[in-house]
């Protein structure tokens, strides 16, 4: 039923104190929300969601550090931005060097033919701290370079002074590209590099010394790639073919191990400065194109 007017008829509730409108209470009930309970709620939905380790709100993480320990083929997580990519740490207690070792478009820990693992021990027996890493999207070289960049920074905040990275395949690039731009590597060592992405290998020279490895008959990457690099790196370089060998140097593969072996403890050895070491590698590297190992 409506008034004259059109209009509903306001019903009213009969208090002790008179008689209230039913409009006028529910104005009076939505002022008394406004002001009392609609800012605890708008607080609330505010309020920062508690991080994974509880207490009231995210805190800031510790930057990270690797190495320093006695740690022998431990999983790590390296922190990546909001992320976190996979590693496998052989520390070597107290070591101030470290060879970082990542591998090609598909990822992985283990390598060409499988080597990473054992180089890996064999660096711990020389002092030197070895992580292998794997990325967090495989195949993406921005992102994997990321990945390097991070480790390197959390192996730098351990007791690491200077790094060598290795990289196979796809790896080469992402080496290449991370060695450019870190002050911590001292030099980088490829197997069977790609070309695409390492327009800035010249970056690495002088400071920085860079081994290629590549197999005379890969048919992935083929050799002519391989004297291409070499030709747009400078000083200290040394390219070495292994003869008959394919993507993954299946058949000298101890010859290959061997080579990143003495490339990365000469440049970490201890007691001798960066530029002594780079005189010493670039004198040695200048007639090693077609070396067979």
């Amino acid at each position: 039923m409506t008034n004259d007017d059109g209009r509903f008829p306001e019903s009213r509730l009969h208090t002790r104190d008179g008689t209230v409108s039913r409009r006028s209470l529910l104005r009076a009930c939505a002022a008394a929300l406004c002001l009392t309970g609609l800012p605890a709620l708008l607080a609330g939905c505010a309020k920062p969601k508690a991080g994974r380790g509880g207490g009231d709100g995210p805190t800031a993480r510790e930057p990270q550090a690797l190495g320093g320990s006695r740690a022998v083929g431990e999983k790590v997580e390296v922190r990546v931005g909001g992320g976190a990519t996979v590693g496998v740490l052989d520390a070597a207690e107290g070591a101030t060097g470290a060879v970082l070792m990542v591998g090609g478009m598909a990822g992985g820990l283990g390598g060409p033919s499988g080597v990473y693992p054992k180089l890996a021990g064999r660096f711990r027996k020389s002092a030197v701290t070895a992580l292998r890493l794997d990325y967090r999207e495989p195949g993406d070289l921005i992102s994997c370079t990321e990945d390097v960049l991070a480790a390197l920074g959390a192996l730098g905040r351990g007791s690491t002074k200077e790094a060598v990275i290795v990289g196979w395949s796809f790896g080469g690039a992402v080496a290449i590209r991370a060695g450019g731009e870190s002050d911590l590597v001292a030099g980088v060592a490829t197997v069977s590099s790609q070309t695409g992405g390492t327009e800035e290998v010249k970056k690495l020279a002088p400071e920085k010394s860079l081994l290629l490895i590549h197999g005379t008959n890969d048919t992935t990457v083929v050799p002519s790639l391989a004297r291409y690099l070499y030709r747009n790196a400078a000083e200290p370089k040394e390219l070495v073919f292994y003869e008959g060998d394919g993507h993954s140097i299946e058949i000298h593969t101890e010859a290959m191990m061997q080579k990143i072996y003495a490339f990365a403890t000469k440049l970490l050895s201890d007691g001798a400065s960066r530029d002594a070491r780079r005189r010493q590698i670039s004198r040695s590297s200048e007639h090693t194109l077609g070396d067979t190992g």
